[in-house]
Formats: C-alpha cells, structure tokens, sequence
C-alpha cells in the first residue's frame, strides 16, 4: 500500500492523541503534539492517511546542525506490515537529508521486536541503552545510523540554510504569482525582497513579468514567490519547484499557487478565476517524489476557503479542471478544442510541478487560474497581452486575493 502523506495540523491531535494511547502504554501529551505540529523549520509532524483517516504518524527534529532525531513513528496495529512504517520513515529520513543531517538516531523500546527488525533493515545500530527509559522496569536503547545526502539534497540543504538566515522563521503560508502578477504583493507589505539570482541554485533566468524575487511578509504571515520557472526554459520536474519546495521543508505548508491562465471553457471571460479541483498535465514534466494523484493535489479545504471568499468579495470564482502544456507556444485551435473536450476550464505552462511537489511533501496546496486571455479558436495569444490583462484582474480580483489569503494565514496560525 502507498499510503498519502500530509503535515500535521493542530486539529489533528485529538486523532493523533487517541492512537498514540492505543500504541504506547506512555503516550505523549497534548502539549508535546501541539509543539511538534506547529510551523517550524526545527520540527516536523508527518501523517500516513488512508482514505482521509489518519492510520500512522512520524515526527522529526533536527535540533542541531548534521543530526536528525526521529522523536516517534507510531503506525495503526492492522496497518502494520504493509509498508507503512515503512512509508513515514522515508519521509522523515529525507526531510533531515534536505536539512542537511548526515546522522539520524532515535530510542525505541528493547522488548519492541518489529520496530526493531524494522530499523535493522534501514541501517540503524545500538549505540547506547536506555535503563528505566519508558518507567522503571521498561528499557529503550538508542539507535544510529548514517546517511549520505545526495547531490541535490545537499543543494536544498544550503538553499535552507541561506533562506533560513536570510528571513528567519518561514511564513506558515506561500504564494506563487504567475505571470504578471506581482501586483499581489502590493497589499501585504514586505521586507527587503531577495532575488533569486542571489540564493544557490536558485536562478529563474530572465522572462517579463516575472520579477524573480522571494519576500517575506513584515506581519510574518507570507512568503511570497514572484516568478516561477518553466518547462520551456529548460527546468526539469525537480527544479521548477526548488524554491517552494525548500521553503515547505523549511516550515511554509499552506500554499497558494497562482497563473494567468488561458480561458478554454467559452464562458470565462478575462478577470475570472477558476479554483483548480484537478488537472491535466501535458506538460510531459513531472517532480521525483509524488505520494498523492489526481483531486487529493489540491486541498478540500483550501478550496472551500476560496469559494466563500469569492462570495464575500463579488464575483464568485468556479472550480474547474487545469491544464498544464510545455510551451512556450501558445495553444493553436485543435489544441483549444481537444482541451475542451478532455473537460479543461484554464490552460497555462506552469503551476502543477509546484502543486504535485508541494503535496507529495505533505502540504496543503490550492491553485488559481486567473484568466488573462479568451483563447478564442483562430485569435492569436500573445505575451504582452497577457500582462496588459493584469489591470482588469487587480480590479475584478484584488480584493478576494487579499482576503483568501488572510483568512488561510488565520486558519494555519489559529
């Protein structure tokens, strides 16, 4: 089985609590779970979810530079033996590679054989016993092992490092603006912004509309990523979502993921947004790691934080099915029409390597496709056309962006 995999959030703890009673005869307390789920690049809570429900859990620190202390992995007794043990490890493993740990140890119960045999498989050595560890009478032993980060693991570790240094503690929520949309950051005043060319590995190169800077919000609620990269430019699926990738290891799990978009269904007009529930990926590039497919990319409740938001604004926003092609042409009018009947609202170059790596990382994701142009069969698109839309969508969109995006910051900090 391959269970999905999503960061912890504090409304999952009571879920959480009542497994860890079933699992441990000492289980953690609520204070201790709540430290561990809350948005930290010190700490991160993972959850193994099967239809929603949540069956396994693994929590990670790296509480000094080089070393990874997995705190507690703890799996549903009838899932075990299925990989999901298995599962968590992977992801909490790789995040303390990403972070730049080349030793990972943790303590587990002497009298508890399938995690033990579970460990042994993956490396894991006795390096100290633990008397008395679990109460008197109940002994751990404390095991390590090695790791070797790999190459782009150890670019993402510096890239963390540079972030981390550079802005502090991540914003809980980031946003991607696509092309010509950097008039998003007007209302939420930021600190000095940092171009991308200045942090390792991170260089987008030169496209217009795309200022190529990372900002952080002065209220600490945002970090925002004006510009993206793209297929056509070169990127492959590991490196067009580098940056939003680095910043969710780094603690920013919400995400809202933005695009001028092409209108395929004929009823959009420009100024419309259509909130993406799944997408068509044409685009013949895909990220490394993906643990979810097909609706569960994109966030339920993200989603519905849009539609009321949109609601509460003005024009109402619709959700639709995204399609993502290589570029850099735009689309021609066979194209448009096979879009149209594969079920496509919205076409763009971008946006799903950012929404399929950010989910597999456990993060909550919603897109946007703000409609830019008509894509009318025969009428030819270009470029400028697309940034002269940008004064209609501030106009139509402006205020539902702003208050989408508040009310994501209160919900993740609440």
């Amino acid at each position: 089985m391959v269970p999905e995999l999503r960061l912890a959030r504090k409304d999952d703890i009571p879920a959480i609590l009542r497994l860890e009673a079933r699992c441990f005869p000492d289980p953690w307390s609520r204070d201790i779970f709540e430290e561990c789920v809350r948005p930290s690049v010190e700490v991160q809570t993972w959850l193994a979810l099967d239809g929603g429900r949540i069956i396994g859990y693994s929590c990670g620190a790296v509480p000094v530079r080089g070393i990874l202390h997995i705190s507690n992995l703890c799996v549903e007794r009838r899932w075990r033996r299925h990989g999901a043990g298995r599962f968590l490890l992977d992801a909490v493993e790789a995040w303390g590679r990403r972070m730049g740990a080349r030793h990972a140890y943790l303590e587990v119960a002497v009298t508890n054989r399938p995690a033990l045999s579970l460990y042994a498989g993956r490396g894991y050595l006795p390096c100290e016993p633990l008397a008395d560890y679990y109460g008197e009478g109940l002994h751990g032993v404390r095991l390590l092992r090695s790791m070797s980060p790999s190459g782009d693991e150890a670019l993402r570790a510096s890239l963390a490092e540079e972030i981390s240094a550079r802005i502090g503690s991540a914003p809980p929520v980031g946003v991607v603006t696509g092309s010509g949309l950097g008039w998003i950051l007007d209302s939420f005043p930021t600190a000095p912004p940092i171009p991308y060319d200045s942090l390792p590995g991170a260089a987008s190169g030169s496209l217009p509309g795309h200022e190529g800077i990372l900002a952080a919000s002065e209220c600490g609620r945002f970090v925002f990523l004006s510009g993206r990269r793209h297929r056509y430019q070169g990127f492959d699926g590991d490196q067009i979502p580098l940056l939003p990738s680095v910043l969710a290891d780094l603690g920013t799990r919400a995400w809202v993921l933005t695009c001028s978009a092409g209108a395929v269904s004929t009823d959009l007009e420009v100024g419309d947004a259509v909130v993406i529930s799944d997408h068509i990926n044409l685009s013949g590039c895909v990220p490394g790691m993906v643990s979810r497919c097909g609706g569960a990319v994109y966030s339920g409740r993200l989603r519905r934080v849009a539609m009321d938001s949109a609601e509460k604004t003005g024009p109402g926003v619709r959700e639709g099915i995204f399609a993502s092609v290589s570029g850099p042409a735009y689309e021609t009018a066979l194209e448009l029409s096979e879009l149209a009947r594969m079920g496509a609202s919205a076409v763009s170059m971008s946006t799903v390597q950012e929404a399929l790596a950010l989910s597999g990382l456990g993060c909550d994701v919603l897109g946007l496709a703000l409609i830019s142009n008509d894509c009318a069969p025969g009428v030819p698109v270009t470029h400028q056309e697309v940034l002269d839309a940008q004064s209609r969508i501030r106009e139509r969109r402006g205020g539902f962006l702003e208050l989408l995006l508040e009310r994501i910051a209160d919900d993740e900090l609440r």
